[in-house]
């Protein structure tokens, strides 16, 4: 038999949104001012990056929750 288990997946606030991206610095007159602008850019890609890892494993262990209850173990047959 099988049984359909509607499952609402919670995502953190946290975990919602990323960080911004710097804005562009205009006029450039330093190299030290694009590095700082591509620094900041590498930043927030890091920020995604690991916050769209996290929503990953956030669903994917509601959804392992959720299939252990849809589908409990069975019990061991006996000898």
């Amino acid at each position: 038999m099988v049984k359909d288990v509607v499952v609402q997946i919670r995502i953190p606030p946290s975990l919602q949104t990323c960080s911004a991206a710097p804005p562009v610095p205009y006029p450039v007159r330093r190299q030290s001012t694009v590095a700082h602008y591509v620094y900041g850019l590498w930043m927030a890609w890091r920020n995604c990056s690991e916050t769209l890892s996290a929503v990953v494993g956030a669903v994917n262990a509601q959804d392992a929750a959720a299939r252990s209850v849809a589908s409990p173990a069975k019990p061991a047959a006996k000898p």
